[in-house]
């Protein structure tokens, strides 16, 4: 059940979202072409160099527009898909399927972190066309250079590996920690949006108070000392390997320790604590 609730959600995310990122791709090419035929067009004379001026101002203004729109209407699909569907009127019908408040949960949180993942995807590819179009020859050089040192040092290839997971993990916590904020915010009876801001603003506040106590714990403990020492005594062309898998394990509990959580308040609080208006 509980993939076809994704399926639909998927459904009605992708009808607009994935309009604007085909637009923004189209318009980096746009934007790409436009840009190559620029110069030729401003040494010109009379009208075509009004042309050319309009060619450089219309297609950039058109892109940045495009570029913004995807982030925002992103950050909108977040946050009205779960409210309308879970928390709004349409949570009528929906808390009445037969399946489990986790499941509602997960299933808008997958697919809004999806979301949020494919459109700093397609932002990055519409960077990579613009540079691609400027200089070609360079980004290949680039991306060669980087298969190289992947080749030459395989196990960075688990780095890589490491980094995908984690990214998608991050995407889904960020999504998770809005999705806390506004459960515990539609606890109130007005203002929900505002509870829900001031929810989401807490919990930020909480977790940085807990990192810098953990922080000053491990530097009154003398453990960042005892772990300087360890690193000393690591082969030193090791030692980056090392620190970077340190790292990134220290993230990975980090964000799934953080992702447990707030799923668990989330649907505790939809489970018990349900308020629709």
């Amino acid at each position: 059940m509980t993939g076809k609730l994704i399926k639909y959600e998927i459904r009605s995310s992708i009808r607009l979202i994935g309009l604007i990122w085909i637009a923004l791709l189209a318009v980096s090419v746009l934007l790409g072409i436009v840009m190559g035929i620029f110069d030729r067009l401003m040494q010109a004379h009379g009208a075509i160099a009004v042309l050319g001026k309009l060619l450089s101002v219309i297609p950039p203004l058109l892109y940045t527009g495009i570029f913004i729109a995807m982030f925002v209407i992103t950050i909108l699909l977040v946050l009205l898909r779960f409210y309308r569907g879970l928390l709004g009127d349409e949570g009528y019908l929906m808390h009445t399927l037969p399946v489990k408040p986790w499941q509602l949960i997960t299933a808008k949180g997958v697919v809004a972190a999806g979301v949020v993942i494919v459109s700093s995807i397609v932002a990055v590819l519409s960077i990579m066309i613009l540079v691609g179009f400027d200089d070609f020859s360079g980004m290949m050089r680039g991306i060669g250079n980087m298969l190289e040192s992947l080749a030459d040092e395989p196990k960075y290839i688990l780095v890589v590996i490491e980094g995908v997971i984690l990214m998608v993990l991050s995407a889904l916590q960020s999504v998770y920690r809005i999705y806390a904020a506004m459960a515990i915010g539609q606890l109130a009876d007005k203002y929900r949006a505002l509870a829900s801001l001031a929810a989401y603003i807490a919990i930020n506040i909480a977790l940085t108070v807990l990192f810098v106590a953990i922080i000053l714990i491990g530097d009154a403990t003398g453990l960042d000392y005892v772990l300087g020492r360890w690193l000393m005594g690591v082969d030193f062309t090791e030692k980056t390997f090392t620190i970077i898998q340190m790292t990134m394990g220290a993230m990975f509990l980090v964000t799934v320790v953080q992702l447990a959580a707030f799923h668990v308040i989330t649907e505790r609080i939809l489970s018990l604590k349900l308020n629709l208006l």
